[in-house]
């Protein structure tokens, strides 16, 4: 009868044993991922402390290219102008020499 206590004393503390080993790989396991899953919070909260300043000057950037080129479009619609002027000349230059030659 002692025999038999001892016997399943014995499986039950060996397994026992086991799950206390399972569950200690278990924790471990986990314990590496929350470190990675903090080092990845981490890394993406030091990225993203500076997209506010970084939109800032993006848009700043965006507005200032936007004042270039509303000023480049102004001098190309003076220089269409001036180009339509000088074609109207050289037309109007061109029939006067026909109408001379023609006479």
């Amino acid at each position: 009868m002692v025999v038999i206590v001892v016997g399943i004393n014995l499986i039950l503390s060996l397994g026992l044993l086991w799950l206390a080993w399972q569950t200690r790989k278990a924790m471990s396991s986990i314990a590496a991922a929350t470190q990675s899953i903090n080092n990845y919070a981490s890394a993406c909260q030091r990225g993203l402390e500076n997209v506010p300043y970084t939109t800032l000057k993006a848009k700043e950037a965006i507005s200032q290219l936007n004042d270039r080129y509303q000023a480049l479009e102004i001098q190309i619609e003076k220089w269409r102008s001036l180009l339509k002027k000088a074609q109207n000349f050289f037309q109007l230059l061109s029939r006067s020499n026909k109408m001379g030659k023609a006479r």
